[in-house]
């Protein structure tokens, strides 16, 4: 953006056009930008310059004084950092340089913008990569996007235009005379400084990759008398308490959070979610206003169905819990009543907000909580029978979108068990049609929500199986059969949404324990032996009470056989790999040949990653105390010197590689970090986020290190399991 105003304002004051040269023009000059497609909205900005005319060099060439003076019409103006544009802007605030331009008017050079710029990254103290990219290509990127952008326009300028289109036509200019340049809103060079030191580009208030609290609270105590009510200030540090590893930097944080005017954080769902946590019970109108912000990004359906929704839960009974849990904590009474008035408040302020978020007229907020709202109303009435009729018909009239939008699905089985005791003939009819709507929806391979719909749909069969085998065992097996078929076979299919559904319905993550034990005391061996295969896979945290279950159910077979010839055989082949390591040194896959081999996917940038780096560093320490186990970490999307200066300044010794920017890809990695146990044949099984990945890796290790019975004891098992 700097670039191109810039050279677009050199554009103006030259007056020149592709058919001759004009005259001259001095002044301050306003440039506005406005995406047409989202791609560029980061492009939006405004930025003030003034010009004035140096008359000509030794070489016949106007010099054009340039020197920024502001970014918008006010301190409203958020200024995001992005990027290394506005860190350039930023840098050149207030600081003339000057622009070259031939007699032909074209722009030939820039003068005075690389002291300029080598002095700012020595000062704000500029992370090594940021300072070398700004030094090495921040003249040359200037002076080339201005001549393109010189040449192709300048027979616009030439027509009296004061607007165009860039090349592509995605991003529209705008230039206005300034006439009084009191009027623009400028920033002295300290607020710069100040800024950029707040911010992730730079080291001055960390130690290492993470802030050094005493150089936090020093700057803080310096600065917030001068710029306590500037709104970037306040921003930046908000998010630098919100990062903060302190005893007391979560409190300072949410004090912070909740003196932050609601419209200053309106682009951070960060900030609002846990902003709305706090304010629910306390101020709806706040809320709301919160949640309209909120509704324009992706977390906000989360926030409804894992945050909102929980308010709902709230019984007599959850006051009960409350004081009986404080109590054996030994909280004091007062703290107890309090928390119990809390919950109190949250409950009357919930029923407050979905109240007016059923009567919205915008379709996303009402279709968000619509289906919770109807379940809401079955539970405050379970005494009116003809509401709850009309209730349940009001969810089925839902369309499939609508359904999707507002998870009716976890509503519907709420409401089945709800009506159940009461209603029989009424719960059963919905649970068949919530069963089909869930089939319709877990069989959909372009739907988004297939996993979550794939995990209800295991309880709905289990529901539908606990019902029927009251009446006949033998019958209801086909249910049981279901919900095991169903239940998570992967990591991929035990999606993260799920755990708040079954934190709601009461569910089980999966049926197959059951459904094996069900057909065990059947005498179905061959049929249970496949169910608790397929668990391990699905659960590999569970092989020790599996083991256990195994051994009951079947005294003359050997477990670790069944491990080896039937769960691991089961699993794909890990993608070969040959990655650099930091100091050097070559990785592959075949080094690790014999070994179970622990694969941790991560970077400097994922902060999930670097909270756990300490315990992944004391599980490698005693990896010389056991031959069978192995670890590599590769670093992904990183810089190999930043990776290692963070390992060296956390005194951190891991085996690590650099990824090639192929391996995560082959592998399927989704997210970071994320881990994967190859076995010592090297085939694969991807780890759950929330599992214990040191416990599996310990289990695994010690069956393949037990004895195994000859072949001949082994017969009967393999007879089974073929």
């Amino acid at each position: 953006m700097l670039h191109k105003c810039l050279l677009y304002l050199a554009i103006i004051l030259t007056g020149t056009s592709l058919y001759g040269q004009r005259p001259v023009i001095e002044g301050t000059y306003t440039f506005e930008t406005v995406a047409k497609n989202k791609r560029s909205r980061y492009l939006e900005k405004t930025l003030t310059c003034r010009f004035k005319n140096m008359g000509l060099n030794d070489s016949g060439y106007t010099r054009m004084q340039t020197t920024i003076i502001g970014f918008g019409s006010s301190d409203e103006v958020n200024i995001t950092l992005d990027g290394t544009d506005q860190l350039i802007e930023l840098m050149l605030l207030n600081q003339p340089f000057e622009f070259l331009l031939n007699p032909d008017g074209y722009i030939t050079d820039q003068t005075g913008t690389a002291s300029i710029l080598n002095e700012k990254v020595i000062s704000w103290a500029l992370k090594p990569e940021i300072k070398t990219s700004i030094l090495q290509y921040g003249y040359y990127v200037m002076l080339q996007t201005g001549r393109e952008l010189f040449n192709c326009l300048s027979a616009t300028v030439a027509n009296g235009n004061n607007t165009w289109w860039n090349r592509d036509s995605s991003i529209l200019y705008t230039v206005t005379r300034v006439m009084n340049d009191s009027t623009v809103f400028t920033r002295n060079r300290e607020w710069c400084d100040v800024l950029v030191k707040m911010t992730s580009w730079s080291t001055a208030l960390r130690m290492g990759l993470q802030y050094d609290s005493a150089k936090v609270f020093t700057f803080f105590q310096k600065y917030d008398d001068i710029y306590g009510n500037d709104r970037n200030y306040r921003l930046k540090k908000l998010s630098i308490l919100q990062s903060l590893s302190t005893a007391n930097g979560y409190e300072m944080y949410q004090k912070e959070l909740s003196s932050i005017p609601n419209a200053w954080i309106k682009n951070d769902d960060s900030h609002i979610l846990n902003k709305l946590s706090r304010e629910i019970s306390r101020n709806t109108d706040s809320i709301y206003l919160l949640l309209r912000f909120l509704s324009k990004t992706p977390s906000f359906h989360s926030w409804v169905q894992q945050d909102f929704a929980q308010v709902f839960i709230h019984t007599d009974t959850t006051d009960k819990n409350i004081r009986k849990e404080m109590l054996r904590e030994g909280y004091p009474v007062e703290d107890i009543n309090a928390a119990i008035l809390e919950t109190q408040q949250r409950f009357k302020n919930g029923n407050i907000i979905l109240n007016k978020l059923v009567n919205e007229t915008d379709t996303v907020l009402r279709n968000a909580a619509y289906p919770l709202y109807l379940w809401s109303q079955t539970r405050q009435n379970m005494d009116d029978t003809l509401l709850q009729r009309n209730t349940v018909q009001k969810l089925r009239q839902l369309s499939p979108s609508q359904a999707t939008q507002g998870n009716a699905h976890r509503y519907s089985l709420l409401m089945y068990k709800q009506l159940k005791p009461h209603q029989a003939a009424l719960a059963n009819d919905l649970l068949t049609y919530t069963i089909h709507n869930l089939e319709k929806e877990t069989n959909d391979t372009t739907a988004a929500s297939r996993y979550t719909a794939r995990n209800m749909l295991a309880y709905a069969w289990q529901l539908k199986y606990e019902d029927a085998r009251q009446q006949n065992l033998k019958n209801a097996l086909q249910y049981l059969s279901k919900a095991s078929e169903y239940s998570p076979r992967s990591k991929k299919e035990s999606v993260h949404a799920s755990f708040y559904d079954r934190s709601f319905l009461d569910s089980k993550e999966s049926y197959r324990p059951e459904f094996a034990a069900v057909l065990l005391s059947a005498g179905d061996q061959k049929e249970a032996i496949k169910v608790l295969a397929e668990q391990v896979q699905a659960d590999p945290s569970m092989l020790t009470d599996l083991k256990k279950s195994f051994e009951a159910s079947f005294p003359e077979k050997n477990f670790n056989i069944f491990i080896n010839d039937v769960v691991i055989r089961s699993w794909g082949m890990a993608p070969d790999f040959s990655l650099k390591g930091i100091n050097g040194e070559l990785f592959q896959l075949s080094d690790y040949k014999g070994k179970w081999l622990l694969i941790d996917f991560w970077g400097t940038w994922c902060g999930p990653c670097v909270e756990e780096m300490p315990e992944i560093n004391e599980f490698v320490k005693h990896l010389s105390e056991k031959s069978s186990l192995a670890f590599l970490s590769i670093a992904c999307y990183d810089n190999q010197e930043q990776v290692k200066r963070f390992l060296k300044d956390q005194a951190f010794n891991l085996p690590t590689a650099m990824s090639d920017n192929i391996v995560e890809k082959r592998f399927q990695v989704t997210g970071y970090p994320s881990k994967f146990m190859i076995s010592p044949d090297g085939r694969m099984l991807p780890l759950q986020s929330r599992s214990d990945w040191k416990k599996i890796m310990n289990q695994f290790s010690q069956l393949s290190q037990t004895t195994i019975p000859p072949p001949a004891q082994s017969k009967p098992i393999n007879k089974v399991m073929n």
